[in-house]
């Protein structure tokens, strides 16, 4: 996140915050090779804040479900079908933490 921040990436995170009232607090860090650690925390708090982290993870949860969905509908075969559904489980809660 620091070196996104750093490098002014325009992530989903950050095209969510333009959209809501933290924009003008999160603005000034995007884009500042010279960001701490600590301003990047108030960052992160302020896109928790502001809802862009729900926003992003539920927006990954639906894609993944589309996926999964798409996938059975092609017909994968059961075993594959368990192992997305693991996997994606696992991606979930290795993102959430």
């Amino acid at each position: 996140m620091l070196s996104d921040l750093r490098e002014g990436k325009m992530t989903a995170l950050i095209a969510h915050a333009r959209t809501t009232s933290a924009w003008d607090r999160i603005s000034p860090h995007l884009g500042d090779p010279a960001l701490t650690a600590a301003a990047a925390a108030t960052v992160r708090d302020l896109l928790e804040a502001c809802g862009s982290r729900r926003y992003v993870e539920d927006l990954a949860e639906d894609y993944l479900k589309q996926a999964v969905d798409t996938a059975e509908h092609v017909g994968l075969e059961p075993s594959l079908l368990t192992e997305i559904g693991r996997l994606t489980q696992r991606m979930m809660r290795s993102d959430a933490a």
